[in-house]
């Protein structure tokens, strides 16, 4: 619970870095405070009608986190000695997934009129959207397990040792 409150703290700090203890606790909180919004949007009624969409408490959830999230996600990355641009190219196999997977379900259903073909077409699309996106997804994890960079790197010295002038 610690590394959460202090990555509330640092709120919008996109510089310096952040050990891996940091990011995965914080991770697990902002799991876990989605389930309770899960739970507390279907228990006070106010899910949305869309079956898909998020409910009004996850989504101030979502709206209250998705800063803090960003800002530990990047000081982590700085504790690998990657940019915080990384996220940009970590994040690309999900969008790249998920436009695949959308355009194989519209050939699933294009299919109806046009024939099996459409049909194995969409749902090899879609196969092939979602290993892309499980792909990236595995990627994800590997670059943040990684151990910090030992010493100073550009992004600052890592996490926990005070740098004096001297």
């Amino acid at each position: 619970m610690n590394w959460f409150i202090k990555c509330l703290r640092q709120y919008a700090d996109f510089k310096g870095r952040a050990q891996r203890a940091e990011y995965w606790y914080f991770s697990l909180f902002y799991f876990l405070a989605y389930v309770v919004g899960f739970i507390l949007d279907n228990a006070l009624g106010t899910q949305s009608r869309h079956k898909d969409a998020a409910g009004l408490v996850t989504f101030l959830i979502f709206v209250g986190l998705c800063v803090p999230a960003m800002s530990v996600t990047i000081r982590r990355l700085h504790d690998t000695g990657r940019s915080g641009w990384w996220l940009l190219l970590l994040a690309l196999p999900a969008v790249v997934g998920g436009v695949l997977m959308v355009f194989g379900g519209l050939a699933v259903v294009a299919a109806i009129g046009f024939g099996v073909e459409m049909g194995l077409f969409g749902l090899g699309t879609m196969m092939i959207g979602a290993l892309i996106a499980l792909g990236g997804a595995v990627w994800w994890v590997y670059v943040f397990v990684q151990p910090s960079q030992p010493g100073m790197n550009e992004y600052g010295p890592p996490p926990g040792v005070v740098v004096t002038e001297g």
